[in-house]
């Protein structure tokens, strides 16, 4: 298996990511205590642990338990940690950056860094320069930032986003699960397209030809990367009962595509025949995201 782009989660319990390549899965778990989220890397064939990055407090509120990792796109740096409010409300936590082959902490974003404002997602940019920080929607919409990694400083702002934010190859674009399209790196949202959101993942294919948007039902439905024609759907007709689709990674090639179900499962599916591609993989069993 070999996937192109991260599955992050935000489930109460766990979290977990998977690399460029397929081959790791990073988790982040309470500590028995409930003090503490633990983060760690295991080997996605065998389960086997391979690191164990570092730990962050567990934010106060039960519901806001939530492990933020992401890989970058070449799975070398792992982004993870927390940022939520404290019961005095303010803004604590942090996000580290990880070097993955040197199994070391490069860099550290402090809440203050990152505008102490909570943050309900992240993800790399284009080219790996810059973080997508999302706030919170609040009680629709919420603010995306995008945060320079070498300038140290949020470089534009995307104002009445809605979910998951998800940049464009190209790097001129970015999207939510909401249907919001916006120009980068300037942050201007663009005019309404075909595409109207209402999606639970996206993921754009590596050379930017294909948006894949995952639904409630467990569908997959294709768009051309430019988000002007619906292309195709992935659904199995045997499927009865469906879960609904978390994550979503294409393969480097763009011929696979890895659809993650809330729970735990993962199947691959070859994007030209919209077929399956065998049996399900193994999975941590909590949502993947």
């Amino acid at each position: 298996m070999a996937l192109n782009s991260g599955f992050m989660t935000a489930a109460r319990n766990a979290a977990s990511v998977s690399g460029h390549d397929g081959e790791l899965l990073a988790t982040a778990r309470p500590d028995p205590d409930g003090k503490h989220l633990r983060f760690r890397l295991h080997d996605v064939r065998t389960g086997r642990l391979l690191a164990d990055v570092g730990t962050e407090p567990c934010p106060s509120a039960l519901d806001d338990r939530t492990g933020l990792p992401a890989f970058d796109s070449t799975g070398t740096t792992l982004a993870y940690g927390t940022a939520s409010f404290d019961r005095s409300g303010s803004v604590t936590g942090r996000v580290r950056l990880y070097d993955v082959p040197g199994r070391r902490v490069t860099t550290v974003l402090t809440a203050h860094d990152m505008g102490r404002v909570p943050l309900s997602d992240i993800a790399f940019g284009p080219g790996d320069r810059s973080l997508l920080l999302p706030d919170p929607a609040s009680p629709d919409t919420g603010v995306t930032r995008v945060w320079d990694l070498r300038e140290r400083r949020t470089t534009a702002v995307l104002e009445d986003t809605s979910g998951k934010t998800v940049p464009h190859p190209d790097g001129d674009l970015a999207v939510t699960t909401g249907g919001e399209a916006y120009r980068l790196p300037s942050g201007t949202r663009l005019p309404a397209t075909r595409f109207t959101g209402g999606g639970t993942a996206l993921a754009f294919s590596p050379d930017g030809g294909y948006l894949a948007v995952g639904e409630g039902s467990g569908r997959v439905v294709l768009w051309d990367g430019r988000l002007k024609r619906r292309l195709g759907v992935l659904a199995d007709p045997d499927t009865t009962t469906y879960q609904y689709v978390s994550a979503l990674a294409f393969s480097p090639d763009g011929r696979t595509l890895a659809v993650a179900g809330d729970e735990g499962t993962l199947q691959l599916w070859d994007v030209a025949s919209r077929r399956r591609g065998g049996s399900p993989l193994p999975a941590p069993g909590d949502t993947v995201q």
